[in-house]
């Protein structure tokens, strides 16, 4: 992705995904020690849907682990993104200035009710 996001203080890591009604995408892991992160969906609804959030706003679990939710619909979990119904389009994780490696987010696909 370095082509796409030069920016040289930023570490990106991304990828697309394909969602059923019924299903959600689900992004586990830990932030590195930085300025800055967050994680934005592409999308042309950014007025009226949730589609990014930053270090401030995740809610983190007890361990620091941070879990992030793509949906066509609000399962009930926190760190949601919406996928503003289109049943696929990019993410991208974005870490300006981190300390150390990055070790990747988890993506994984889960049923919702």
């Amino acid at each position: 992705m370095a082509s796409l996001f030069a920016t040289p203080d930023n570490q990106y890591v991304g990828g697309w995904y394909k969602l059923a009604e019924d299903e959600a995408l689900v992004m586990t892991g830990r932030a590195p020690a930085c300025c800055y992160w967050g994680v934005q969906l592409e999308s042309r609804e950014f007025l009226y849907r949730p589609l990014c959030l930053n270090h401030s706003q995740v809610k983190l679990e007890a361990d620091g682990s941070f879990r992030i939710v793509v949906a066509h619909r609000d399962p009930g979990m926190p760190n949601l993104l919406d996928t503003s119904g289109h049943g696929e389009g990019g993410v991208v994780f974005r870490w300006l200035l981190p300390e150390g490696e990055i070790k990747r987010p988890t993506f994984y696909v889960e049923k919702i009710v």
